[in-house]
């Protein structure tokens, strides 16, 4: 397998799968409403838990919070036709045409203020992407990954 097929081969079921764990927490969520989720990330984290009843300590269920938004915005731009990119050792990055999305550094950034909310918002609305449902759509296949806009 070459490690251009890894992102839509392995990862991209992969974490299929596990945002469907969470369908129902992520429904409704949209990029949008990241900002006000990096914000209130306990909030979130404390849904986790009662969705999968997992007895993880605070800073672990945020770290799980924020891994669980980044798998779920890498799934919805993917379903979207973004192409997911993972090579060793580099952040996993999703791409359309020319736009580039890392999308486990958003909650981060949005949560440290690095990114604002307003820019963010700017680049939801920019890329077409403010309206994805982050807990819903369709199972990735191959033949939309092949597909996708190249760059």
């Amino acid at each position: 397998m070459a490690w251009e097929e890894v992102g839509w081969k392995i990862w991209a079921p992969t974490w299929e799968t596990y945002a469907g764990k969470y369908a129902k927490v992520l429904a409704g969520n949209t990029p949008c409403t990241l900002p006000e989720l990096s914000q209130n990330l306990d909030a979130f984290s404390y849904r986790l838990r009662e969705s999968d009843g997992e007895d993880l300590a605070p800073e672990e269920r945020r770290q799980q919070a924020t891994a669980t938004l980044g798998i779920a915005l890498a799934v919805a731009l993917s379903r979207n036709g973004w192409k997911l990119q993972v090579f060793p050792g580099d952040d996993v990055v999703c791409e359309c045409k020319e736009a580039i999305i890392k999308p486990f550094d958003i909650v981060p950034k949005l949560a440290s203020g690095e990114l604002t909310p307003e820019a963010w918002q700017e680049l939801s609305v920019g890329y077409g992407i403010a309206d994805l449902d982050l807990g819903g759509g369709t199972v990735i296949t191959q033949e939309a990954s092949s597909n996708q806009p190249a760059r």
